[in-house]
C-alpha cells in the first residue's frame, strides 16, 4: 500500500456484543466515511440478510462450506473479497473496520489468505472475552430462542456446558494468532465494558473523538438497552418494572396464550435451563485460570470472577436486552399502541442500565494511546521523537482516569507518577497498575501533587503530561473547577532545559470550549502561553494535532520533524471528506441505475424463458406429428 493505512479486525466471540457493534457501525457508516473510515457493506445477493455483518468475507475464506452455504455464488464472493481490499488499497480511506463472528469459530477458514490480503497495513485484532458462566447462560438462551436444536431443552444437555474446557478463549486466540502472527492484539473484558461497549470499541479503533459517533452511541445505547443482565425470566423482569397492573396482566395473558399455542415454546421451557452451583463454580474457576494466561500473553486486564457466595444460588437463565426488545416487538400486535409504549418505556428506562449522553461524552478521556491517525492523547511517536533527543527517564501525568496512558508508557519510562482526584478512579487505576512497581498513583488535587513533587523533580528530565481537565462522566471529579491547568503550571514552578510539558485536548484551549463546559473555568490561550513562559524563557510552543507542546531548544528540530511527518492538514482532510461525499453519492447513483438495469434484464430473461418454453412445446408437438405420420406410412393398412 502506498500509505500507512490501518485495519481493525474485530473477531467477535459469540455473545460478546458483536451484533451491537456491527449494527452501530452499519448505521453510522456514512459518518465514519466522512472521517476517512471505511465500514464495508455487501450486495444483498451474498449478505444472507445480514447487511451489517462481514459474513461474505468468511464464506469466501471457507475451504469447505457447510451444506446450507454450498450454493453461494463463488464468483460473486471472490469478487467482493478482492474488490474490498483493492478498493481500500487505492482509496482515500485511512482506516478499514472489519467485524465478523465466524472467524472465531473454526479452523476451516483460510486466515493465511486474509493475512495476505491485509499485507502492507497496520493490523489490529480486537477481541472481547466474557466471564464463562454468563457466557454460557447467554449462549444457551440464544440456542433456545433460535431453536437451533429442538432436542435440547435442558441446560445439562447443552454441548458447551459439557465441553467448557475445550472452549477456553486462550486456546482459540492462540490458534488465531498462529494464522495471523503479524498483528497487534487488543483483548478487552466484555464484562467490564458491557455498558460502555460501543464507546470502548470507538476508543480502541481511535474513533472516540468523533463527536457525531459518540452522540450516536448514546442514542443507540438508549434504544437497544434492556433491563438487568438476565438473572430471571423476561416475565419476572418486566413485571418488576411496570407499575400499571392492567397493562402487565394484558401482557401476561398474551404471552400465556402464545405459550399454550406453541409459539413461545422456547421461552416457556427456559425454566428447564437452570445452571447448577457446581457448573457455575467450575465455569468461574476455568475463566479465572484463562484470564491469567490472557493477561500474561496479551495484557488483558479483567476482573476475576468472584467465588460463589450465598447469593449465588441456582437461577433461571434469562433473556438478553436485545431478546427482550424483540419479544416486545413480537407481542406488540396483540396490544394497543399505548400499551406497547408503556411496556417499551419501562424496559428502556430501567435504572440498572440507564444511559445518558453525558456518560458517552467523556469516553474520549478513556484513551491511553489511541491507534488512529490522529492521537488525541499521548502519542507514542511524539514520545519517541522527544526521547530521541532528551533523557526523559520520568513522566508525570495529571488525570489518571482508568490508567490507560501510564500502562501504555510503562516500558518507555523508568519512573511514572500519575495523579487522580476521583476516589473511585484512583482505586480502580491503582488496582490495575499494582504490578508495575515504577508507577505511582497519587490520589488528590493535581496542583497540590505537583507542588509536592517540585523539589524532588527540579533537576530531573521529566515529561509532564497535563490531562486533568474535567469531563462529563458521572464518576470523574473536578466538577467544581473544571480545568486546573493554570494552577498546575504554577505548581511546577520552573522547567529545566531537559524537561517537556505536553497539554492534552488543545482544541479546548485554542478557543472557548463548547457546551456543556463551563467557559469561565477554562483559561484563555494567552493565559496559558504567559504561564508557560514564566516556567522557561527559552522553551518553545507548538500545537501538534491535539497537544500543546512546550519544549526546550534541544528538541526543536525533532519536534518539527515529527510535526511534518505526523501532523494533520485539516483542510486536506476536509476536502478529502467532501470528495468522499461526492464519490459516495456517485456510487449510490450508479448502484441505483445498475439495479434498474438488472431488473430490466431479469424481465427480458423472464420473457425469453416463456418464449423458449413455447417453442419447445411447438417443437415437441411437431416432432410427435411427424413421427406419427412416418409410422402410419410404414405400417400396413388395415384390411377392411
Amino acid at each position: 500500500m502506498t500509505r500507512n493505512n490501518e485495519i481493525f479486525l474485530h473477531i467477535g466471540f459469540p455473545k460478546t456484543g458483536t451484533k451491537t457493534i456491527q449494527r452501530f457501525c452499519f448505521q453510522n457508516r456514512a459518518i465514519m466515511a466522512q472521517h476517512g473510515i471505511l465500514y464495508p457493506t455487501f450486495d444483498d445477493s451474498i449478505n444472507l440478510g445480514f447487511p451489517e455483518s462481514h459474513f461474505p468475507l468468511t464464506i469466501e475464506l471457507m475451504e469447505t462450506r457447510p451444506p446450507h452455504l454450498a450454493g453461494m455464488d463463488s464468483e460473486a464472493l471472490r469478487s467482493a473479497f478482492n474488490t474490498l481490499f483493492e478498493t481500500y488499497r487505492d482509496s482515500v480511506f485511512r482506516k478499514l473496520i472489519i467485524s465478523e463472528e465466524t472467524i472465531s469459530q473454526g479452523g476451516a477458514i483460510d486466515l493465511a489468505r486474509l493475512a495476505r490480503a491485509m499485507e502492507g497495513s497496520a493490523v489490529t485484532v480486537v477481541i472481547y472475552v466474557r466471564q464463562y458462566d454468563e457466557w454460557l447462560e447467554s449462549f444457551y438462551n440464544w440456542y433456545l430462542a433460535n431453536a437451533v436444536d429442538r432436542n435440547i431443552r435442558n441446560f445439562n444437555e447443552f454441548p458447551p456446558r459439557r465441553f467448557m474446557e475445550r472452549l477456553l478463549f486462550s486456546n482459540r486466540i492462540d490458534a488465531i494468532r498462529q494464522l495471523l502472527p503479524d498483528c497487534h492484539y487488543v483483548l478487552k473484558s466484555y464484562d467490564s465494558v458491557r455498558k460502555e461497549l460501543l464507546d470502548d470499541f470507538l476508543h480502541v479503533c481511535g474513533m472516540s473523538d468523533i463527536l457525531e459517533l459518540r452522540k450516536s452511541a448514546a442514542e443507540f445505547g438508549r434504544e437497544n438497552v434492556g433491563l438487568s443482565r438476565g438473572d430471571s425470566l423476561f416475565l419476572a423482569q418486566v413485571v418488576a418494572t411496570i407499575g400499571d397492573r392492567d397493562v402487565w396482566l394484558k401482557v401476561a395473558e398474551t404471552l400465556a396464550a402464545k405459550a399454550r399455542s406453541g409459539e413461545l415454546s422456547p421461552l416457556a421451557e427456559l425454566n428447564a435451563g437452570q445452571m447448577d452451583v457446581e457448573t457455575r463454580s467450575r465455569a468461574r474457576a476455568l475463566y479465572n485460570a484463562d484470564v491469567k494466561i490472557l493477561e500474561r500473553e496479551y495484557g488483558l486486564k479483567a476482573t476475576p470472577a468472584e467465588p460463589l457466595s450465598d447469593r449465588d444460588r441456582e437461577r433461571v437463565i434469562g433473556l438478553s436486552a436485545l431478546q427482550m426488545k424483540n419479544m416486545i416487538d413480537f407481542i406488540s400486535g396483540e396490544l394497543a399502541s399505548d400499551e406497547v409504549a408503556v411496556l417499551k418505556q419501562a424496559v428502556i428506562a430501567a435504572p440498572a442500565e440507564q444511559r445518558t449522553a453525558q456518560d458517552v461524552d467523556c469516553q474520549g478521556k478513556n484513551k491511553g494511546v489511541p491507534m488512529g491517525a490522529v492521537h488525541f492523547s499521548l502519542d507514542p511517536d511524539l514520545v519517541a521523537a522527544l526521547k530521541g533527543v532528551l533523557p526523559l527517564p520520568a513522566m508525570v501525568e495529571t488525570g489518571t482516569f482508568h490508567g490507560d496512558t501510564p500502562l501504555a508508557m510503562a516500558e518507555k519510562f523508568s519512573r511514572i507518577v500519575t495523579v487522580e482526584l476521583s476516589e473511585e478512579l484512583h482505586k480502580s487505576a491503582s488496582e490495575r497498575l499494582r504490578e508495575h512497581d515504577h508507577i505511582k498513583v497519587i490520589k488528590g488535587s493535581s496542583p497540590e501533587a505537583l507542588q509536592g513533587l517540585r523539589k524532588e523533580l527540579a533537576d530531573e528530565s521529566v515529561l509532564y503530561f497535563l490531562d486533568a481537565h474535567w469531563c462529563l462522566a458521572s464518576n470523574t471529579a473536578g466538577d467544581t473547577s473544571q480545568c486546573p491547568l493554570l494552577d498546575e503550571l504554577a505548581a511546577i514552578g520552573q522547567l529545566n532545559d531537559t524537561s517537556v510539558i505536553l497539554i492534552d485536548d488543545a482544541r479546548l484551549f485554542l478557543t472557548t470550549p463548547p457546551e456543556p463546559h463551563e467557559a469561565s473555568d477554562w483559561p484563555r490561550l494567552h493565559q496559558i502561553l504567559a504561564s508557560l513562559m514564566k516556567l522557561s524563557s527559552v522553551h518553545e510552543v507548538q500545537v501538534i494535532n491535539d497537544v500543546i507542546a512546550f519544549v526546550p531548544p534541544a528538541a526543536r528540530a525533532a519536534l518539527s520533524d515529527h510535526a511534518r511527518q505526523k501532523g494533520i492538514d485539516w483542510l486536506h482532510v476536509l476536502n478529502s471528506n467532501r470528495a468522499d461525499d461526492s464519490k459516495i453519492a456517485a456510487t449510490e447513483n450508479a448502484n441505483a441505475k445498475l439495479k434498474e438495469t438488472i431488473a430490466s434484464l431479469n424481465e427480458v430473461n423472464g420473457n425469453l424463458r416463456i418464449r423458449i418454453q413455447k417453442l419447445q412445446r411447438q417443437l415437441e408437438t411437431s416432432t410427435i406429428s411427424r413421427i406419427s405420420k412416418s409410422l402410419r406410412r410404414l405400417l400396413p393398412a388395415k384390411k377392411t
